[in-house]
């Protein structure tokens, strides 16, 4: 899949947007940032790489769980099944049917349990996922997650816009995150530069766990 995509990070301190294009394919999701600054993002699994080639300096980053992430992850899980969780060793402990659709509450696995209490997923009459609901063992919410626009693209069902609001304990907005994805291609041929990107074995490299 090949797509033109927005990036949209706001904090109270600063706004900063990004355009560039995204590649999925088997290997995971590809992103090619060119505004304002020329960078490389690949994300695959729980490991999200940035290669800034300017400066031939990369960072990978290593998360216990991909929903610590960038936005864009998200948008690999809701094209799995339970969006992958079940994979990821978390259990659904109840589910909450309510007008607009249903709700399926999510334990994660014990070594998240001191971070997580829930991991809160809609799905919408209609079969989507629309809406996904962090709590943390105070039962704060420490993230919500909003899916829109849906389309059918050669038998495959892709949102168009996925925005991440983020709050502290005290439910003050961290930061807003918003991804829009325009001129979809669901079967594009992934240039092959892409396929076989890897970071130069000259690069400064720094690895960081989250």
């Amino acid at each position: 899949m090949i797509a033109d995509i927005k990036i949209d990070v706001k904090t109270s301190k600063e706004s900063n947007v990004s355009e560039g294009k995204l590649f999925y394919f088997d290997q995971g999701l590809f992103l090619e940032i060119t505004s304002p600054l020329h960078q490389i993002m690949f994300f695959s699994g729980k490991q999200l790489t940035i290669y800034y080639p300017e400066s031939n300096k990369a960072f990978i980053i290593n998360s216990k769980f991909p929903q610590m992430l960038p936005l864009f992850s998200i948008f690999l899980m809701i094209l799995e099944d339970d969006m992958g969780l079940s994979k990821l060793g978390f259990v659904v402990s109840k589910v909450v049917k309510k007008k607009d659709g249903k709700y399926f509450y999510f334990i994660p696995v014990k070594k998240l349990q001191k971070l997580i209490q829930y991991y809160i997923v809609k799905v919408s009459n209609n079969g989507n996922i629309s809406y996904i609901k962090v709590t943390n063992r105070k039962k704060k919410v420490i993230s919500e997650t909003f899916i829109f626009g849906y389309k059918l693209i050669n038998n495959l069902k892709l949102p168009n816009m996925i925005k991440t609001k983020k709050y502290d304990d005290k439910k003050n907005l961290i930061s807003t995150e918003t991804m829009v994805m325009s001129d979809i291609i669901s079967d594009g041929l992934i240039p092959i530069k892409i396929k076989n990107f890897k970071i130069p074995d000259d690069a400064e490299i720094k690895e960081i766990e989250w």
